[in-house]
């Protein structure tokens, strides 16, 4: 389901871009922006939505191991997923010099590393053995 809507998401956002970025940017509000800030929107919103389905993916397999009680791993990848994107960003912009397509990379990036440490754990099967809360004695 998650995979499903996170394809028909990035269509619509893809394809509709220009039209979406009109709706929070408004030329007689901002008259010698608008143009650059909707460019630059457009150029967000061709690549982030891409990824939505990595997206999809690592909040599926993350809120599954949350929901049988290894709330720490779903904390520490989310945690992993920020500071990648910040490294990302960073090198990107000042090694790879990019401009600020360096940080829409950089979010995929950091998905696309996160998902396969997540698959990795998934897989693996650790997360089945944990519980939130120990079941008492049978009555």
């Amino acid at each position: 389901l998650a995979v499903g809507l996170g394809l028909c998401l990035s269509i619509l956002v893809v394809s509709s871009r220009q039209f979406l970025m009109g709706l929070f940017v408004s030329i007689e509000d901002y008259p010698l922006l608008a143009s650059e800030i909707i460019a630059a929107g457009m150029e967000m919103m061709a690549i982030l939505p891409c990824f939505y389905i990595v997206l999809a993916l690592i909040h599926s397999c993350l809120n599954t191991m949350s929901g049988a009680g290894d709330t720490t791993f779903s904390m520490a990848a989310m945690v992993l997923m920020m500071g990648l994107r910040i490294v990302f960003a960073w090198g990107l912009i000042h090694l790879g010099h990019m401009d600020q397509n360096g940080i829409w990379w950089a979010f995929p990036a950091s998905w696309v590393i996160v998902l396969a440490v997540v698959l990795i754990h998934y897989f693996r099967g650790g997360w089945k053995k944990k519980a939130l809360a120990k079941r008492g004695p049978a009555v």
